[in-house]
């Protein structure tokens, strides 16, 4: 998912990119629910509940000491923010936290592995906040009051249960305003970006922020720091409760500031060119002074982490040139040449990570060895490079010494126990179990009626029965990931498409969501190169495109779906892909075009 242009104001643009505190839109993964894949875990943990006035903090021994402070913090945040927003919290907030970033990744509160840059997490169905606790308590603050404003969101767009319209908004708005309320109206990585904008005569119109060319947090903090400024904090709340009911950000901007977002985008320009206008006078680029020793290449554009060795002549790096991962290079400093690669994370069994973002390693004095952290199983482990005896086999570097270490944060010796975890037959959340029962048929079959051509089809049952079936505090079922029935996912919803139903919520989307689903697939599937050359089936371009149709219906056990009497009706789509795809259940919606890869079933 990647965020794009605003064309319209309530396009959901719930865009996971490489960012703190991610904002989870969805009820959960697709794999994890359907296919029994967990997260990988390598310690159990034994949650305890803290209750406080307002929050259920589910914590374990290694937070222990920690969790007091963070209830205080947590508490703090809510007041205050609950008097920005204007709103209070519908019911008792949960609040996970975890005692390390290594822990945190091993989370199954959630349905995706968290990646290596995200602070934490705010899953739109139960509210749930998921966090661990940062290397310092300013960032570990950062993050809390910037995951209880997702929280605010969510419960402020909920209604009677259904869909948070807070899903329909622009990522620049929903992080944009969490960064500017957690963080305040100046923040120098803000600053950073903006100035680097002036600079290069680039800044956006506020219609253009969901391009992906625009990180959403920075220039959303932005937007949010100059509109707060000029109209009060008091807008920011207006603005939150009408955005998913606005047809454009016109409408929205003049029914609540008064001008249109032609004037206020020219308005927000010329305040940020007055505020670094006195530093670019003063300041020149740093071409000037130097050149570039790693340049981005088509592989990669991200090199961090610089390291050089005492005798000026190496650079270890951090690099996304790899491809698959962020591995460690050395390079020469003098010509910037790379002469190898240290260590490949993606293919080394000997790491889970290298912590890119927030460690680099250190030479030692000799200049012989190379120390840097890492993480392996799950644990923190500090790892030594010996220059003089290293060896390559295979390609991949044999590291001489390792040497596991503990971090304050992590006791030796702790035991761990069944934590919350997502499982097929029981999960654990606080010191209660619920049971679910499991039922899953799928058939399917293909045939061959004319070479190159394949037909294949799918049938397939997913449901939870018995008494914890429906369990509030499990996620829902969902049916419109792209592998079941496509174009009905939580990214491709307008507002515009909810109405205004009487209940509230969003019907077109609600309709998607239950306990139980049934699915139908038909393909009609064939290799690019056979079309045009059957003796060769696949050749040198092993791509299939397929014509398909997809339907499904989602009920739960109080609503049946309406082939059986119920209310509840199915969904279909057809299409060709590499997609031309149009949902026929979604008025309004035409043809479209999508990319992407994925398994056959």
């Amino acid at each position: 998912m990647r965020p794009s242009s605003t064309a319209g104001f309530g396009a959901c643009r719930l865009a996971g990119a490489l960012a703190a505190a991610l904002l989870v839109a969805a009820a959960g993964d697709a794999s994890a629910q359907y296919f029994r894949r967990n997260q990988v875990q390598y310690d159990r943990f034994d949650f305890k509940v803290l209750k406080t006035e307002h929050f259920d903090i589910d914590y374990y021994e290694e937070a222990e000491e920690a969790v007091q402070l963070a209830a205080r913090l947590a508490e703090r945040w809510y007041a205050r923010l609950s008097q920005v927003l204007g709103h209070q919290l519908s019911s008792r907030q949960p609040l996970i936290l975890h005692a390390s970033h290594p822990h945190f990744r091993q989370t199954n509160a959630v349905g995706s592995e968290p990646g290596e840059g995200t602070g934490g997490v705010t899953e739109s169905f139960k509210r749930r906040v998921v966090m661990p606790f940062a290397v310092g308590l300013a960032e570990t603050d950062h993050v809390l009051g910037h995951e209880i404003v997702h929280a605010l969101q969510f419960d402020m767009s909920t209604a009677r249960g259904g869909r948070p319209m807070a899903l329909a908004l622009p990522l620049w708005f929903v992080e944009g305003m969490a960064e500017y309320l957690s963080l305040g109206p100046a923040d120098a990585h803000a600053a950073m970006w903006m100035r680097d904008a002036v600079a290069s005569d680039a800044l956006p119109r506020i219609r253009q922020l969901g391009d992906w060319r625009y990180f959403p947090y920075r220039y959303g903090h932005a937007f949010w720091a100059y509109v707060a400024g000029r109209w009060g904090d008091e807008v920011v709340g207006r603005l939150l409760r009408e955005a998913p009911r606005a047809g454009s950000l016109d409408e929205l901007f003049e029914g609540i500031l008064g001008v249109n977002e032609e004037t206020l985008s020219a308005a927000w320009h010329e305040s940020l060119r007055r505020a670094y206008a006195a530093v670019l006078e003063t300041s020149q680029p740093a071409e000037n002074f130097g050149h570039p020793l790693i340049k981005s290449t088509e592989r990669g554009r991200l090199n961090l982490a610089p390291s050089l060795s005492p005798d000026g002549q190496r650079l270890v790096f951090l690099s996304e040139r790899g491809l698959f991962s962020i591995d460690m290079f050395l390079a020469d400093t003098t010509t910037g040449e790379v002469i190898r690669r240290l260590v490949r994370t993606a293919t080394d069994p000997h790491f889970d990570s290298l912590q890119f973002l927030s460690s680099a390693g250190t030479w030692s004095p000799a200049g012989d060895r190379f120390l840097f952290s890492a993480i392996v199983r799950g644990r923190p482990v500090l790892t030594t490079i010996d220059r003089a005896r290293r060896h390559v086999h295979d390609g991949q570097p044999v590291i001489a010494e390792r040497e596991a270490v503990e971090v304050a944060r992590e006791p030796v010796g702790a035991e761990h126990q069944a934590g919350p975890v997502r499982r097929p037959r029981r999960r654990q959340l606080g010191e209660q179990i619920v049971r679910e029962a499991f039922d899953r048929a799928d058939t399917r079959a293909h045939a061959m009626p004319v070479r190159p051509f394949t037909i294949a089809g799918r049938a397939m049952h997913y449901g939870r029965y018995g008494s914890d079936g429906e369990d509030p505090r499990l996620s829902p079922l969902f049916l419109g990931y792209p592998h079941l029935v496509r174009d009905y996912g939580v990214g491709s919803f307008r507002a515009g498409e909810c109405g205004q139903p009487a209940g509230g919520g969003c019907p077109a989307f609600d309709q998607l969501l239950g306990s139980r689903m049934l699915v139908s697939n038909l393909e009609l599937r064939f290799p690019l190169v056979g079309l045009v050359n059957r003796d060769q089936h696949y050749g040198w371009l092993p791509i299939e495109m397929a014509l398909f149709a997809d339907a499904g219906v989602a009920w739960t056990s109080g609503e049946a779906p309406s082939s059986a009497d119920g209310p509840r009706q199915g969904v279909r789509s057809a299409g060709v892909e590499i997609d031309h795809v149009r949902p026929l259940d979604r008025p309004g919606r035409g043809w479209l075009w999508q990319f992407g890869f994925a398994p056959a079933f």
